[in-house]
């Protein structure tokens, strides 16, 4: 897609994964010329530095998307299942956990 062909005020970072598996990567954008200089420069930069820096941060960028997918299902269920350790059940069995005092830690 041309960079005029973008709806105006549109910025874009394109991932094409082709057929030996390697990826492309194409960024561009259709800004008003009616926004500041400033503003300009600043969205600019910052889709240049995505286009830069994607190939570094792919897995910090799955890494994120595992762990929003994971807080999502969490939430989706009905009920937190906890499982303690055997190692915890002994613990507390052999009061080898140290008690707090519920109003000092506040």
């Amino acid at each position: 897609m041309r960079e005029d062909e973008l709806p105006e005020n549109t910025m874009t970072l394109m991932v094409e994964i082709k057929e030996d598996g390697h990826i492309a990567l194409f960024s561009g954008h259709n800004l008003s010329e009616d926004m500041g200089e400033e503003e300009l420069t600043y969205l600019t930069d910052m889709v240049n530095g995505l286009f830069i820096s994607f190939e570094d941060l792919m897995n910090h960028y799955s890494n994120v998307g595992q762990a929003a997918r994971v807080a999502e299902e969490l939430l989706e269920q009905d009920e937190v299942l906890f499982e303690p350790d055997d190692e915890l059940m002994e613990a507390i069995k052999d009061r080898k956990i140290i008690p707090f005092d519920k109003k000092k830690l506040n």
